[in-house]
């Protein structure tokens, strides 16, 4: 099995353009996780990286699958924000 900082991109992601991304038609970003957004992006550091991650294909065919962004700190995730799973 492999290990959870294998499930991260292999880049970083501009916040502005991410929340850009995920605005709802009101054009808030992440819509109804809106405030959850915002408790995760004030968790920020200087020199954080934001990544996004997915768990493998077999997650998702075992109903365990769980997508979303997190904070990299010096190679480790610090804090995640899940916005799909099933």
């Amino acid at each position: 099995m492999s290990g959870v900082n294998d499930w991260l991109s292999t880049e970083a992601f501009d916040v502005e353009e991410t929340e850009t991304y995920h605005k709802d038609a009101a054009g808030v970003p992440f819509g109804r996780m809106h405030a959850e957004w915002l408790q995760f992006k004030a968790k920020q550091q200087p020199g954080d990286l934001l990544c996004s991650f997915s768990t493998p294909r077999d997650y998702w065919q075992h109903c365990a699958g769980r997508a979303g962004y997190a904070w990299v700190r010096n190679g480790e995730i610090v804090e995640e924000f899940v916005t799909l799973m099933n």
